[in-house]
């Protein structure tokens, strides 16, 4: 969704909506810096689509030609929901069989460092790169908060169900590139292993 469509939809969202409904926009990109605020004052959420590592070097220089020119650099953004205050969660809707990361770290890693280990074009739009505690909270308690779960799962608190995944890398301290090599070492639904891949 283009900046006019998503300022189309906020100003329907604005108008017509409940701001206690988290409103969610889906694969969002082009966003005028107005509609920022509007978004953030209104609870309106985003899941956002990382798909920058497909552009080719060929059409990462036409971009630019086809962006407004204060979004030739962020086009897809992701720090600037971070900045305004506006809750985000991370997603890929490429089919598994197209070559794209299609499992948490590869997207966690795409957000980081925007590049895909497999393609060697170089980092793309990297005004909007967000920190690894960033993509890890867009995975995590993003998802819960716009599924209205956020008291119940997304994050490791007393009270809550212990979801959470023993991992065989720290994602949080390896070198960047390395991120997508973690692989899920154990997993656990509601206090109970549930997966049991290998040994840490």
């Amino acid at each position: 969704m283009g900046n006019k469509g998503v300022h189309t939809v906020v100003n329907a969202f604005v108008n017509g909506g409940r701001d206690e409904m988290r409103n969610i926009l889906v694969h969002v990109r082009n966003v005028d810096e107005s509609d920022y605020k509007r978004m953030a004052d209104h609870n309106i959420y985003v899941t956002s689509g990382i798909t920058w590592h497909h552009f080719s070097d060929q059409t990462q220089k036409e971009l630019p030609k086809m962006l407004p020119a204060t979004m030739a650099n962020k086009a897809y953004p992701m720090k600037s929901f971070f900045d305004y205050g506006i809750p985000v969660s991370i997603h890929s809707d490429y089919p598994a069989l197209s070559g794209s990361a299609d499992d948490p770290f590869g997207i966690m890693e795409i957000a980081v460092t925007g590049t895909y280990h497999l393609e060697k074009g170089k980092p793309i739009w990297t005004e909007e790169l967000v920190t690894r505690e960033q993509a890890l909270s867009a995975m995590t308690m993003g998802c819960a908060q716009q599924m209205f779960i956020e008291n119940e799962r997304g994050s490791i608190r007393p009270g809550k169900f212990a979801d959470f995944l023993l991992v065989s890398k720290d994602v949080l301290t390896c070198p960047a590139s390395e991120i997508h090599e973690a692989r899920p070492v154990a997993t656990y639904f509601e206090g109970k292993k549930v997966f049991s891949g290998g040994v840490i």
